[in-house]
């Protein structure tokens, strides 16, 4: 099966390997004359009977039964095993209600109730003091319907109780042509609840009309742990024993569910982490590319910030130092024929002093004219200071008949 089907059917049997698997269940009965029949089954590769007994009849109480029970189960050994009693047979009241053939189960049941609850009145009897089972009859359209007095059921779980012995499950028995209950008998097997029991090698015997009984109990609730539908026929109806789990079966499956999800956590968290990684590679390639034009505008930010640098010392030296710029080129646009500078030499901070020589006194007297009438870049005009073979000094004397001299100006 696939898809919503197949997955539901797969947890289902997931839930039922992970119930616990019963290995032994005793059944127990107790008819009108006392007489006490104890059948234990157990399961090997079917369930098969282990072993048979009865105790001799005895006229006695509920609680006195179940001391005389609970001390045979000590003395076999089965004290341990489960125990499933089958209701008195007085206690138990029988019906066949007439219904519809085509109604659905769950109508069926509901109607059954209420049948009960209209033919009880009429007894005088109130149907909230019974507790109800039914079950379908094969080729029968009536419904086969019991009630068992709630006060018993309490009775004989309170009686076993404090036996020491406490019941796993009280069963009504179900009547022998209800469906999945016939069975065939035969002299080495015993027919109860549908079920075909071999009887073990070397297991004790006795009768089996005797006993069957106390088997019919044990199969109806063995059958009941995976047949809802058999779940009518207990009385006390402990949600606990139908749902007896296999806590170490449910510990190695927590555990291997516990371990899916942490693999597929790691799992997830190994994908997360191979595609950073890969991210991550994948920046630092692109890094690469750009690392040469990342450096190259390194550079020209260095570049332009080292040119910003002198710039802002020039103008501060501009700003703070004399003009010589300025001035040299200005007198470079003054020149006069025959004349020309051989140094110049800064006296303070508005006044230099200009070295040179002529060729003639007319020559320097045409250049210190033309100072004169640069008003705008010397207002004061020059000063000639000296002039001569020897104006300039003896560095400055020569033997080709120029003549030298000192001018001072003020900007």
């Amino acid at each position: 099966m696939y898809g919503w089907a197949g997955l539901r059917e797969q947890v289902q049997k997931i839930i039922r390997n992970c119930r616990k698997q019963w290995q032994e269940v005793v059944g127990i009965g107790i008819d009108a004359q006392g007489r006490i029949s104890l059948v234990h089954l157990a399961y090997a590769q079917a369930w098969q009977l282990q072993g048979a007994l009865q105790l001799p009849a005895e006229q006695a109480a509920l609680a006195d039964q179940a001391e005389r029970i609970s001390a045979r189960l000590a003395r076999e050994g089965w004290e341990k095993i489960p125990r499933v009693l089958v209701a008195a047979a007085e206690q138990i009241r029988t019906y066949w209600i007439s219904l519809p053939p085509d109604m659905p189960v769950t109508e069926r049941r509901e109607a059954v109730y209420w049948e009960l609850e209209s033919q009880l009145s009429e007894a005088s009897l109130d149907i909230e003091a019974f507790q109800v089972a039914s079950a379908e009859v094969a080729g029968k359209a009536d419904m086969w319907a019991a009630v068992v007095n709630r006060e018993y059921i309490q009775e004989a779980s309170e009686a076993f109780g404090q036996a020491g012995i406490p019941l796993t499950e009280l069963v009504v028995p179900f009547p022998p042509d209800a469906p999945g209950c016939k069975a065939s008998q035969s002299a080495d097997q015993l027919a109860a609840a549908g079920w075909q029991l071999t009887w073990a090698k070397g297991a004790a015997r006795c009768a089996v009309a005797a006993i069957e009984p106390a088997a019919t109990a044990a199969v109806l609730f063995l059958r009941g742990l995976d047949e809802e539908a058999l779940r009518a026929a207990w009385l006390l109806k402990r949600k606990e024993t139908a749902e007896k789990w296999d806590y170490r079966r449910l510990a190695i499956l927590l555990t291997g569910v516990c371990f899916l999800g942490e693999s597929l956590l790691v799992g997830w968290d190994g994908w997360t982490l191979y595609q950073a990684r890969a991210q991550a590679e994948a920046r630092q390639q692109e890094l690469a590319h750009l690392l040469p034009a990342k450096q190259q505008m390194e550079n020209l930010e260095k570049r332009r910030s080292g040119l910003e640098q002198k710039e802002q010392r020039l103008q501060l030296l501009t700003q703070a130092g004399f003009p010589w710029y300025g001035l040299l080129v200005h007198l470079g646009a003054m020149t006069v024929d025959g004349v020309w500078l051989e140094g110049i030499e800064q006296r303070d901070e508005h006044g230099l002093e200009i070295e040179g020589r002529a060729v003639s006194y007319e020559a320097i007297a045409d250049f210190v004219q033309v100072f004169e009438r640069d008003k705008d870049f010397f207002p004061d005009g020059p000063v000639l200071e000296s002039s001569g073979s020897r104006a300039a000094g003896d560095k400055n004397q020569k033997g080709d008949g120029t003549v030298g001299f000192r001018m001072a100006l003020h900007l």
